[in-house]
């Protein structure tokens, strides 16, 4: 599963080195698990977006360890990937640039013939094979759709995040499940546990008694 990174720094700009290079779980480390890509995305001061990505493992890119250190911006977003669409390619690694925003992205986006067939001429958008730049391509569309607004998803855009949020739904469910079902495997072994003790005693209590 991928793995992202998002930053706000407030009024000043900051560097996110940190959290990228530095931390117990950064993003460097989190990469040996999510080899397949590294992007870091920011905002200079006037307001414009840059991106720095390569189809490589974070801890093995040079160029992110060093924009790691170096960049200052109010507004960070960073992504390892672990490939599940699409080839190890640089218009496959995320984040996205489209319009002035920056978009990553974890998961699977089922349906991609009807999201394309949405998007009609911003297909254009899309450089790369994931589901992910699609997806993001469908956000772009509904913006512009909507003079710019982003209070309003549209039709498809509510359908598509509907499936997404029944999708969270099912595995916030089956990590539940799991976690009820390790639960009851240990207090099982608990219970074992106690009546074997149980009946070691008594028979030492038997034992004593016949000695006596």
């Amino acid at each position: 599963m991928c793995r992202l990174f998002g930053m706000s720094a407030g009024h000043e700009p900051a560097r996110a080195t940190f959290w990228l290079l530095q931390a117990p779980d950064s993003l460097s480390t989190q990469s040996h698990r999510e080899p397949d890509g590294t992007g870091l995305g920011w905002f200079d001061g006037q307001g414009a977006p840059h991106v720095s990505k390569q189809p490589l493992a974070a801890y093995g890119d040079k160029r992110f360890g060093r924009e790691a250190r170096e960049v200052y911006s109010r507004t960070f977003i960073a992504h390892i990937r672990f490939a599940s669409t699409g080839a190890l390619d640089l218009h496959n690694t995320h984040p996205f640039e489209q319009h002035g925003r920056l978009f990553a992205h974890n998961g699977v986006i089922g349906d991609l013939p009807a999201l394309e067939a949405r998007l009609g001429d911003d297909r254009r958008l899309v450089k790369g094979d994931t589901d992910s730049e699609r997806f993001f391509a469908l956000i772009t569309h509904e913006i512009a759709a909507h003079d710019g607004h982003t209070g309003q998803r549209g039709r498809f855009g509510d359908a598509a995040m509907q499936r997404l949020e029944v999708r969270a739904r099912r595995c916030r469910d089956r990590h539940d499940k799991r976690t009820r079902a390790r639960t009851h495997r240990r207090e099982v072994r608990q219970r074992r546990c106690h009546c074997f003790v149980a009946e070691v005693l008594q028979g030492k209590e038997r034992r004593r008694q016949m000695n006596v």
